[in-house]
């Protein structure tokens, strides 16, 4: 059964055993394709034509996430089970699929910000924990990059892969900026 279509309860069991998957990065997509199901739910209770176009985005990356979620999982047991031959190889793919986790969740969190500021006023909480979770889930997902990447060979790869992530480093500020401003509004 995968990951998705588990009880919340049974997919927090699953976190809290000890078996190595799932983990940090599926909890990453987690809170992720949280943040974008928030920013749907703020859309919808904005109901502006631009809240419609935010809707329709971030339903589209909430299911993108959810899909992540197992996703990690499996690029995981897939580098335990690979042979010494593919493990290169393997690793490369542990290592993209958080990357994605951050580039869609710095997409929510830059949406979360925009419906703090200009979304339904009565939501303005729910659009900060969408962009509470948003960056934790961009934050978690980097973690798991950079772990992946100690162990890849090909430094054009890494080079590579470390130049996106650095792309959302300013996730904190970016948060920060967004709380101070719900904080002011409340």
């Amino acid at each position: 059964m995968k990951l998705i279509d588990k009880r919340v309860t049974e997919f927090l069991d699953e976190i809290s055993s000890k078996k190595p998957t799932p983990g940090g990065g599926s909890a990453s997509a987690m809170a992720g394709s949280m943040a974008a199901a928030l920013v749907g739910m703020v859309g919808r209770l904005t109901g502006t034509e631009r809240a419609k176009a935010i809707i329709k985005e971030s339903d589209a990356i909430r299911i993108r996430l959810t899909n992540l979620i197992d996703e990690d999982s499996e690029a995981f047991i897939a580098f335990m089970k690979a042979p010494p031959t593919r493990k290169q190889e393997s690793l490369r793919l542990a290592a993209i699929v958080p990357v994605e986790t951050t580039e869609l969740s710095y997409r929510i969190l830059q949406m979360a910000d925009e419906l703090v500021r200009t979304g339904n006023k009565n939501a303005i909480t729910d659009a900060g924990v969408a962009c509470l979770l948003a960056d934790a889930a961009i934050r978690g997902a980097m973690l798991n990059v950079r772990i992946n990447l100690r162990y890849i060979k090909d430094q054009e790869f890494k080079d590579k892969i470390e130049a996106k992530v650095r792309l959302y480093s300013d996730s904190v500020e970016k948060r920060q900026a967004t709380m101070k401003y719900v904080m002011e509004h409340l």
